[in-house]
C-alpha cells in the first residue's frame, strides 16, 4: 500500500506546506504524515496540522501557523492518517484531530502526525 503524505511546495503531491500567517504568507518547511512518531514506540498523541507546524517549526518569530495541501497556496486543509486505516483519509480542516488532544489508538482516531503504517 503506498504511503500517501502530507508535505509541500514543488511535489504537490498530497503534502503538508507550513506557512506563518502574515500579509503574505512565509514558507517554514513540510512534513509527511508518516513521519510522525510510531505507534509501535507506544501509544501516541493526535496533532492537528497547525500543532505539528508549532512542533515542528516553532520559532520565537512566528506565532500563527497555517497550513495546505497545496504549494502555490494556503487552502488551510490537511492530510492525515485514520488509527489502522489507509494513510490518506482525504483532506481535513487544518485545525482536525480526532480526538482533539487525546491518544491515537481506537478506530476513527485522525493525526496529521504519526506513523501508523
Amino acid at each position: 500500500m503506498p504511503r500517501e503524505s502530507s508535505w509541500l511546495l514543488l511535489l504537490l503531491v498530497l503534502h503538508h506546506v507550513g506557512y506563518v500567517l502574515s500579509a503574505d504568507p512565509v514558507l517554514l518547511g513540510s512534513f509527511q504524515v508518516y513521519e510522525g512518531p510510531s505507534i509501535l514506540d507506544g501509544i501516541q498523541r493526535t496533532y492537528t496540522c497547525l500543532e505539528a507546524c508549532e512542533l515542528l517549526f516553532a520559532n520565537a518569530t512566528y506565532t500563527s501557523y497555517s497550513g495546505s495541501t497545496s504549494g502555490t497556496e494556503v487552502d488551510n486543509k490537511c492530510y492525515g492518517d485514520v488509527y489502522n486505516k489507509t494513510c490518506n483519509e482525504g483532506t481535513r480542516k487544518e485545525d482536525y484531530a480526532y480526538p482533539r488532544g487525546g491518544n491515537y489508538d481506537s478506530p476513527d482516531d485522525f493525526s496529521v502526525y504519526v506513523n501508523d503504517h
